[in-house]
């Protein structure tokens, strides 16, 4: 079993006098803090659960990304597989699935988190064919998917018809902030809420 890093410290604390020898302390205890730095690292590393599974995104070249607003995109980044982050505007219950209109935020270095307080970068709708649940669906909620650039499709953004980027979502990652942003959370106004998230994906790609 792994120990926690309370343990770990402790570990170090421990094993640094018996190193101690006539001034050899130092050169010795060095490389042990390295190395149980560099364990900790890795212990945090493995414990970070990816978003979605890997058959999701076993598609998504790194090189290939160049964002969904990239005027080009349309013709060179078309069928390839696209990683976008958002909060959602609106929602719409079709026959193909829930068409979904967002708007576009960076992502964290990471791809883990979306920047809320960033400006967006624009509009975008994406349909995802799978079942989603009403909480899911919430306007606010930010969100990153993963799915396969379409082109563009008109949509209504403050009262005028525009071409927007167009996605079908394999994948969605969905945190259920509704009208707060997410780093209110747990505290709210009205009472101590821990942050629901939840991630859908297509039957297809579980």
């Amino acid at each position: 079993m792994i120990p926690p890093p309370a343990a770990i410290s402790g570990s170090v604390l421990v094993a640094m006098p018996l190193c101690h020898s006539h001034g050899k302390t130092g050169w010795r205890a060095k490389p042990l803090i390295s190395l149980s730095g560099i364990f900790l690292t890795l212990l945090v590393a493995a414990c970070t659960e990816p978003l979605f599974p890997p058959a999701a995104v076993k598609d998504l070249d790194p090189a290939l990304q160049m964002g969904i607003f990239n005027p080009e995109a349309d013709i060179y980044f078309k069928g390839h597989l696209a990683q976008a982050g958002g909060r959602i505007i609106t929602s719409e219950q079709t026959s193909d699935g829930t068409l979904i209109t967002a708007e576009e935020l960076p992502l964290t270095q990471a791809s883990t988190r979306v920047l809320e307080t960033a400006k967006p970068n624009g509009w975008f709708v994406f349909l995802y064919r799978g079942q989603m649940d009403s909480a899911g669906l919430q306007q606010g909620n930010e969100f990153i998917m993963v799915g396969l650039v379409e082109g563009t499709q008109l949509v209504n953004i403050k009262g005028t018809q525009r071409p927007a980027p167009y996605l079908i979502a394999r994948c969605l990652h969905v945190w259920k902030s509704g009208r707060y942003a997410s780093t209110d959370f747990p505290n709210l106004p009205d009472g101590y809420y821990p942050l629901e998230q939840q991630t859908y994906c297509l039957s297809s790609v579980n």
